[in-house]
């Protein structure tokens, strides 16, 4: 049976849980029981490859050969009940570009570079089919994720 995640109120323990042990986006779809990502609140972080995106870099990872790129919440809304899992494997991964900033970001950051094309426009705006599969397989190359679980993230101050 798992623990109850703690409530994590500490800016120095949040920075802490986030330069943990770096995870392939394959490794966080195994089922929770097997160390995969939990269907709970929490943060996460996405770390790259130094030099996987030209002219991007960020803080190193501790331990491992990373950079960091972008830091996370779920849900993100007080009305919304995304989880990290819902989140990351449903939007952060698994969506079109329309579904998440992350995915977007990614998506115009390399879009020249890649040669990808979009359908759409403004907000509705997706890759094509075979260019949002290869951001999957850029992200499955490039990437890795720390996360850390909470019971409650607290109110929201976004209005």
């Amino acid at each position: 049976m798992a623990m109850p995640a703690p409530t994590v109120r500490e800016p120095d323990e949040v920075s802490e849980r986030l330069r943990g042990e770096l995870k392939s986006v394959a490794a966080v779809r195994r089922s929770e029981a097997h160390g995969g990502l939990p269907r709970m609140h929490g943060m996460h972080a996405w770390w790259m490859v130094p030099g996987a995106i030209s002219g991007v870099s960020g803080p190193g990872h501790p331990t491992e050969a990373f950079q960091l790129l972008y830091v996370g919440i779920a849900p993100s809304r007080d009305d919304s009940k995304a989880t990290l899992r819902s989140r990351i494997l449903g939007q952060h991964v698994g969506g079109n570009i329309g579904s998440s900033t992350f995915r977007q970001s990614l998506a115009a950051l390399l879009f020249d570079a890649q040669g990808w094309r979009t359908t759409g426009s403004g907000s509705s705006a997706k890759l094509v089919p075979h260019d949002n599969r290869a951001l999957s397989d850029w992200q499955q190359q490039n990437l890795r994720l720390t996360w850390f679980a909470v019971a409650h993230l607290g109110p929201s101050k976004r209005r």
